[in-house]
């Protein structure tokens, strides 16, 4: 496993976001790439099972824009 599936520093802002921080059979992890800068759309990404990645912006529910914390 990579080393960039640490703890996902992701505010939690509906149920349905705990899920996808959560491992399933369709999602390996999601990425944390402390490298980039803050606000950067590289810097959460989803890693699917067939090691395609998605830029983690938005929640894929409520549509929030994704929170860091602190």
């Amino acid at each position: 496993m990579d080393e960039r599936c640490k703890n996902v520093p992701i505010k939690v802002c509906c149920n349905e976001m705990a899920n996808v921080i959560m491992l399933n059979d369709v999602r390996e992890s999601i990425l944390f790439f402390d490298d980039e800068p803050k606000g950067s759309p590289d810097r959460f990404q989803i890693w699917w099972k067939d090691c395609d990645c998605t830029p983690l912006v938005y929640c894929p529910t409520c549509g929030r824009k994704v929170e860091e914390l602190e």
